[in-house]
């Protein structure tokens, strides 16, 4: 109970991902990068005092949920900080619940693909207990979390460009479709690199990270890198 009460208490702070949404739209790249990059770093340094000193499991499960909103946290501490923002948000905004259901009724396919693809995610992370056993779920679990560090890479590079892109393809759409290319073939020699750096490496990375009990991770997470370039 108390596990799953961290993992939800950051949810009170969500609403706060809109200041991010709105600096990537603004054209803010070098907020978003300085918040995303200091986020991360905070987040790295914070987990690792965590292993340092022991902390018990509900630690690490509150942090989890927090990962996801602190680079926002701290877009949003920069428009706060202007009294445009502060005011704007303590001015009484008359809600119209029909309008607010119509508009996300208007993205619900948006949403539908949203939720199916982090079931997509999770859904055999979930299965395999019941298929198998939890050892198998820890050997794969092992190579799996490895496999998606290029995510982060990825989730960089595309708060990154988002903002540079956005005005070329509002103002022009012959070079917006130049920098789609451009943008493609970028994300995927890139995504091939980090997978054939994971593939050659992947025997220390397993015997680094987690240790010689976990070795049998190693062609899983070798045929996950397969799936790499595919997912930049």
């Amino acid at each position: 109970f108390y596990l799953s009460l961290a993992t939800f208490i950051p949810i009170i702070f969500y609403p706060f991902t809109a200041f991010w949404t709105y600096a990537q739209i603004d054209k803010r790249a070098k907020l978003v990068s300085v918040a995303g990059s200091t986020a991360a770093i905070t987040s790295l340094i914070i987990k690792a005092v965590l292993v340092y000193i022991h902390a018990p499991l509900i630690a690490f499960a509150f942090m989890a949920g927090f990962d996801l909103i602190i680079g926002s946290l701290l877009v949003a501490i920069v428009f706060l900080s202007t009294k445009y923002w502060r005011s704007l948000l303590t001015t009484p905004y008359d809600y119209k619940f029909k309008e607010v259901f119509s508009y996300i009724y208007s993205l619900k396919y948006s949403v539908i693909f949203s939720i199916s693809f982090q079931m997509l995610l999770r859904i055999d992370q979930l299965l395999l207990p019941k298929l198998t056993s939890a050892y198998a779920l820890g050997i794969y679990s092992a190579a799996v979390k490895i496999s998606e560090v290029p995510n982060v890479l990825v989730g960089v590079m595309y708060v990154t460009l988002l903002s540079r892109v956005a005005p070329i393809i509002a103002s022009d759409k012959h070079e917006d479709k130049k920098r789609v290319k451009q943008l493609f073939w970028l994300y995927f020699l890139l995504g091939l690199l980090v997978a054939l750096f994971i593939i050659v490496f992947a025997k220390y990375a397993i015997a680094i990270i987690y240790g010689q009990q976990y070795l049998e991770s190693i062609p899983v997470l070798q045929v996950y890198a397969i799936c790499i370039p595919f997912m930049f």
